[in-house]
């Protein structure tokens, strides 16, 4: 979960620790079994925490507030002491410089009588605020009561904070549905918060390759990040201080934040970023946006030098602080946006337009504030000649939102050259939705309301429809609601849609779809997640009828993932007995999107098992991504039979595992087995690059591979196409070529 590979490394920064004593890795433990022990070793591996003398953890004690704030400032890299005036803490205390520390990084202010209070066990909804803060979070609106069962019991002050965080996915509550928030929290329980918040953290200086499915956290400086997808948030944190962060080649899918680096440190090039926060309390801070990069947003906040340059794309600018921006010549950005006072934009280039609630010095000229300007090719110019608008659409008209949730609208107005694009939003019933000046809404209680989006001038309006289920709903058919998602498969007649509306995960039974129903699930950005408790054989879902799946959401996040908690361990490398998959398919499967994926570690777990034996299967992949990351295969063509067919046709989308599909006849020598893969596009792709490397392998007893057809008209084949026979160990002909049959 929390590997990252060093490529280069030339310095070691060692991080402060939880009190007291050092862990004794090779000693008596008492977090080997512990459900946090993963994240307990991580941050012990970093050396952000440690144990105790006597070489334990002591997992489940209560943590103090000054303890808490230690390991954040060490996670964060926070150095810089402020002025304390706690009537509780001392200069002689140990926890006095970390205190300091925490006043100056701004993420406490204390308690109103003037205390700190830095011995007493801190809560759960404390930490909530204290990480909501330091990673940025309160720069999102999310006020909305969240969907714990005791949420009455969260402090006003604290709800936002708690949502934020649960929203993110970094705090779940307690299996019973709870959040206990004044509940004092346990070192296990803090742990766990940060090392899902903080992600892959990089506290050694060198430079760095691998991909990270969630937050990357940088806290050290000399750091270069290259040839990277980052899934999730990005940090450049104070600990950086005033050294050098280069960002090459980099895709950030959440947003960056940017707090530490020095004058002449933060350059981003060749990489692709969405919205950027970049602010540096007590020193300059020069971002350098260079060479073939695209940024969505970047928001710049007191001392920041922002420079974009060489090819660089840059939608819009924020200027929220006192700060420099300079556009380079042949650079276009289309709006800046500045909300304070003595900025200086410098611009060879061509801005769109600038509109200033201050008055501002654009290359030298000195900009009255309300005046809306543009800069062509670095001549500044009055925007006189108003465009009118004509209209304005949203990007969706109908949504459903599960309570507590937040999604975002677009509003486009028309023309796309509009002098005033400004859009007023409103919400029919504000108990049920609210919306920011955004177009953030959130769903509050179950019900219906209408968004509305309204034009600067009040001319023209477009609306949206947001249905928000019941607490426990989990799908919907039409405005029908269901708290079971097996018994809206049940229902579902063969025209209607199932929409997931919240993430459902399966403990004990996985779902099945009967011979004579015909199912389409669209995901809707949700998760399906399994962690079924069986030995041997199991499945988190069992087709044998007809199922699609889809996932119509904007953010294409939707995804069914399997883990069994009990797989057979049993078994030989190529020769498993069992499987644990995630689609067990002996009808006809279609998927046109969504992940599907197999993480069970041990036995033979695919994602999906076409089996035939009983009657004809088919799978159709027309997108989505169908991956098996735990070197085994991501589909199984199982024709155990000489006359019910088993094809797999894959005309797009990602088929990705140590081997993309298998094809397994088995039998003895004379039965032909029925079995057809045809490849019109998509990718299929081999992990086993170490060993034969085959996207496509089949393996076969004596003539049943005769009735067998391999068909490729298109598709990308990262890997070779092998046939074995003889023994199920041992392959004894491997083709190194492309098979078409």
């Amino acid at each position: 979960m929390f590997r990252f590979k060093r490529v280069v490394a030339v310095l070691a920064i060692i991080a402060i620790m939880l009190p007291y004593g050092t862990f004794a890795a090779g000693g008596k433990s008492d977090i080997s079994n512990h459900w946090a022990k993963e994240e307990i070793n991580y941050l012990l591996g970093k050396n952000i925490i440690s144990g105790y003398p006597d070489g334990s953890f002591k997992p489940d004690q209560r943590i103090t507030r000054a303890e808490f704030i230690r390991i954040i400032n060490s996670v964060f890299g926070y150095s810089e002491i402020g002025k304390v005036q706690f009537a509780d803490v001392k200069k002689t205390d140990w926890f006095y410089d970390e205190i300091g520390k925490a006043v100056s990084a701004g993420y406490i202010d204390g308690y109103t009588d003037g205390t700190m209070k830095p011995n007493s066990q801190i809560t759960r909804q404390e930490v909530s605020k204290i990480m909501t803060v330091v990673l940025g979070l309160n720069e999102i609106k999310s006020e909305s009561t969240n969907s714990f069962t005791d949420s009455s019991k969260i402090d006003n002050w604290a709800k936002g904070y708690v949502t934020s965080l649960k929203n993110k996915g970094y705090i779940s509550g307690y299996p019973d549905g709870t959040f206990r928030p004044t509940s004092p929290i346990t070192r296990a329980e803090a742990v766990k918060i940060i090392a899902n918040a903080s992600g892959n953290i990089i506290n050694v200086s060198g430079e760095y390759s691998e991909d990270a499915d969630g937050n990357v956290l940088v806290n050290t400086p000399n750091v270069t990040l290259r040839n990277m997808k980052i899934k999730g948030d990005l940090y450049l944190t104070e600990g950086i201080g005033d050294g050098d962060v280069i960002l090459d080649n980099v895709k950030v899918y959440g947003d960056v934040y940017i707090r530490g680096g020095g004058e002449n440190s933060v350059t981003i090039r060749n990489s692709s970023l969405g919205q950027v926060f970049a602010k540096r309390d007590n020193a300059k801070l020069r971002v350098v946006v260079d060479k073939n990069t695209e940024v969505s947003t970047i928001t710049v906040d007191k001392n920041i030098i922002l420079v974009v340059k060489e090819n660089a794309k840059v939608e819009s600018i924020k200027v929220a602080g006192k700060a420099n921006v300079e556009i380079g010549k042949g650079i276009e950005v289309k709006t800046i946006d500045v909300k304070a006072k003595d900025v200086e934009i410098e611009a060879q280039g061509s801005i769109g337009s600038v509109i200033s609630t201050e008055d501002v010095k654009i290359n030298d000229t000195l900009v009255e504030k309300g005046k809306e300007i543009k800069v062509e090719n670095g001549k500044v110019k009055e925007i006189t000649d108003e465009v009118p608008v004509t209209g304005v659409e949203l990007d969706k008209t109908n949504l459903i939102l599960p309570i507590g949730e937040i999604k975002s609208l677009t509003a486009t107005v028309s023309p796309e050259d509009a002098t005033n694009k400004d859009i007023v939003w409103s919400s029919s019933h504000e108990t049920i939705v609210t919306v920011d000046e955004d177009g953030n809404i959130t769903a509050v209680l179950a019900g219906t309301a209408e968004i509305t989006a309204t034009t600067a001038d009040g001319e023209f309006t477009a609306t949206a429809t947001v249905l928000v289920p019941a607490e426990n709903t989990v799908a919907m058919i039409g405005t029908r609601e269901y708290d079971n998602l097996q018994d809206v498969i049940n229902e579902a007649q063969e025209d209607e849609t199932i929409i997931l509306v919240t993430d459902v995960q399966l403990q004990s039974n996985g779902l099945t779809i009967g011979t004579d129903k015909k199912v389409t699930l669209d995901l809707a950005g949700h998760v399906i997640s399994g962690v079924l408790n069986n030995v041997g054989s199991s499945a988190l879902i069992s087709n044998n009828g007809f199922l699609t799946i889809e996932d119509t959401s904007v953010e294409k996040s939707g995804k069914i993932t399997n883990q069994a908690t009990n797989p057979d361990r049993d078994w030989e490398h190529g020769y498993p007995a069992y499987a644990n998959n995630t689609i067990t398919n002996s009808g006809k499967l279609i998927i046109n999107g969504g992940r599907i994926e197999n993480t069970t570690d041990g036995g033979a777990s695919y994602v999906i098992d076409n089996n035939s034996t009983v009657r004809d299967a088919v799978v159709i992949i027309n997108g989505g991504y169908i991956v098996n990351p735990n070197n085994n295969f991501a589909i199984r063509q199982y024709a155990n039979s000489t006359k019910n067919n088993n094809s797999v046709t894959i005309n797009d989308g990602i088929v990705e595992g140590i081997r993309a599909v298998w094809i397994q006849l088995p039998g003895s020598s004379g039965q032909k087995k029925f079995a057809d893969l045809i490849v019109h596009g998509g990718t299929l792709k081999s992990t086993d690059k170490d060993g034969y490397d085959l996207a496509v392998y089949s393996y076969t007893f004596g003539d049943s591979f005769e009735e067998t057809k391999i068909i490729i008209n298109g598709g990308i084949f990262d890997g070779d196409i092998g046939l074995t026979g003889g023994s199920l160990k041992v392959p004894t002909e491997t083709v190194s070529n492309r098979w078409i049959l």
